[in-house]
């Protein structure tokens, strides 16, 4: 999976791991915080929304600071601003305090998003070796660790406050660490720089169009299923709740062996190809899910969309991060906000056509979000300016 270990990486590798970890206590303990404070549940979801939209905005300042300032003063930024963030969680004791929190918190959450990438993407570059796909392996693992340790410790009593604390002391810790890692980069004698004879601006504008595009189906197709699957499966389909929990269950599985194995896989072949085999397979799986409605083929085409759907995100910032070092953060931040846009956008959009007509008839735009997908891909594969690994 790596060519070879070293200290850089490492601190990669945990960076990621501890982005998914948080993540995952965020998750499971945002139940708790609105138990604590006895806010409604519209009220959790517009501080949500202000947490989503300052991070929408501050993760293209984030990206301007590492390309012109320092890529090191937006990470420690990113771990000292959210573990601040953290222990802010514990004070919180009413709805307008908890708008606050969020928002500020909003930026940091961002600048650790958008700053991973970028120093995955920069490695990348440096050193000709398609990391960026078992990092976001490493950030699924760390969820999955996140979200099930925290079950575990609020169901032995453990106030959330604490978990709240412990998070902050990790992220703590790894801003101590980035002071002192330093970046190994290739010397100028070791880079292999391929000439491309296109024009820079063209290529610019393709090698963050195109990532954007793929990572905005993506996500749409990603937090649609998150959104609505469970009503889609247990409503529209008329599924028993075990069927419908073991279907879900199965998608969160896929979409972390669906990283390790491609990770693994890219060592073999080109980025480019795998790509194009994910679009492909997650249409199969939509159309098995969508057009097929047996309990059987539903979970089978679960199992398809989340394991072909999840390597998409890391190739797509590959490609942004294709863009020179001068430019790379700009590019990811780009590439983020589309994905923070297919984040409001698709429980809204899903929504109202499910209202409207059926979810069922809502969920066929996802196959279509499947075929963009497909022919971003086959424009990837036949570009060679744009392909990755």
């Amino acid at each position: 999976m790596f060519k070879r270990l070293n200290r850089y990486l490492i601190f990669l590798l945990f960076t990621f791991l501890l982005l998914g970890t948080q993540t995952g206590v965020w998750a499971v303990l945002l139940a708790d915080l609105v138990a604590a404070i006895q806010i409604s549940e519209s009220q959790i979801g517009i501080g949500l929304m202000i947490h989503s939209l300052i991070g929408l905005l501050s993760a293209y300042i984030g990206g301007k600071i590492a390309d012109k300032v320092s890529r090191k003063v937006v990470l420690l930024f990113a771990f000292f601003g959210a573990a601040v963030f953290y222990i802010a969680l514990t004070f919180i004791d009413s709805f307008y305090l908890l708008l606050l929190i969020f928002a500020v918190g909003g930026i940091f959450v961002s600048f650790y998003d958008l700053i991973a990438n970028t120093l995955g993407g920069d490695y990348e570059s440096d050193h000709n070796q398609p990391i960026l796909t078992p990092l976001h392996a490493c950030f699924s693992v760390g969820a999955a660790i996140g979200s099930f340790s925290t079950g575990i410790l609020i169901s032995s009593g453990v106030d959330y406050t604490n978990i709240y604390m412990i998070v902050a002391l990790l992220l703590f810790l790894m801003g101590i660490a980035a002071i002192f890692v330093k970046k190994e980069r290739k010397t100028p004698d070791e880079i292999v720089e391929e000439q491309v004879k296109i024009n820079k601006k063209f290529f610019i504008s393709l090698s963050i169009l195109i990532p954007s595009l793929l990572i905005w189906f993506t996500f749409f197709i990603e937090n649609a299923l998150e959104g609505f699957l469970s009503l889609y499966l247990r409503e529209a389909l008329d599924f028993s709740s075990v069927m419908g929990g073991t279907a879900i269950g199965v998608f969160h599985v896929a979409s972390l062996v669906g990283l390790l194995v491609s990770a693994l896989v890219i060592m073999k072949w080109k980025q480019n190809k795998v790509l194009l085999c994910c679009g492909i397979i997650v249409l199969i799986g939509l159309l098995a899910l969508i057009v097929l409605p047996t309990p059987l083929l539903t979970t089978v085409g679960l199992f398809l969309i989340g394991f072909a759907l999840a390597p998409i995100t890391p190739i797509a910032f590959s490609i942004a991060s294709k863009i020179s070092n001068q430019r790379r953060s700009e590019a990811v931040s780009i590439v983020t906000i589309f994905g923070y846009l297919a984040f409001l956008l698709a429980p809204l959009t899903i929504g109202i056509l499910g209202d409207t007509l059926s979810l069922r008839v809502a969920f066929t735009l996802l196959i279509g979000c499947a075929m963009f997908i497909i022919l971003l891909s086959l424009f990837v594969y036949k570009r060679k300016e744009l392909r990755v690994g």
